[in-house]
């Protein structure tokens, strides 16, 4: 999880996709450009709608699979207008640092088989 300049709770490294970019090219870019490292998108973990928050409007979060990375943390390097620092977390350590909703995307995302291809605020909906 990243810890940022500009908001006191940790996050995934990821960021708002651009004019005529696809979500799962700009997870890739986002990650090159704020932790200097290359990786491969392998896939959408799970799609989650997230209500107004703070100052931003109502939201689509895309939850991908980047593989495994073992070494990235060495290997990164920040962006510094964006990123304090990089660290490994267990679910223990995301609800001591993390946005509440990003918690709940965590937890589903790490705690059932299979994830709900679908989430509103971190936890399945109830479809009618």
């Amino acid at each position: 999880m990243c810890q940022l300049t500009y908001k006191t709770g940790w996050d995934l490294p990821g960021g708002v996709v651009d004019r005529l970019e696809s979500p799962a090219s700009a997870v890739v870019r986002e990650v090159r450009e704020e932790l200097a490292v290359q990786v491969r998108n392998e896939g959408l973990i799970t799609v989650d709608w997230l209500p107004p928050y703070r100052q931003w409007d109502d939201a689509l979060l895309c939850l991908y699979s980047l593989g495994q990375h073992p070494d990235i943390l060495e290997e990164a390097v920040f962006e510094t207008a964006e990123i304090v620092a990089a660290h490994w977390c267990d679910l223990e350590m995301a609800r001591e640092h993390a946005a509440p909703y990003v918690v709940r995307l965590l937890e589903q995302a790490t705690g059932q088989d299979p994830i709900p291809d679908y989430l509103e605020d971190g936890v399945p909906p109830d479809l009618v």
